[in-house]
């Protein structure tokens, strides 16, 4: 359960799952994006990673500054 509404958090992850028109990814991450896109329009099958990237996404857009540290 989050306090988060469901429409922010659709909202952070189409934008992190949103690629450049002039970027072509390689093929394993472009599959990546594409599933983590269907996650977040079916809200099923949330994975760990994109979890936690919607939690990151989340804070900044409440205006908190997010450092993440570890694997200097």
């Amino acid at each position: 359960m989050t306090r988060v509404s469901l429409e922010v958090l659709k909202s952070v992850g189409h934008a992190i799952t949103d690629l450049p028109s002039n970027f072509t990814p390689h093929k394993q991450i472009k599959k990546v994006y594409e599933a983590r896109r269907a996650m977040i329009d079916s809200g099923e099958g949330v994975d760990w990673g994109f979890a936690e990237a919607l939690a990151f996404g989340t804070l900044l857009v409440e205006g908190n500054h997010v450092r993440l540290s570890g694997q200097d």
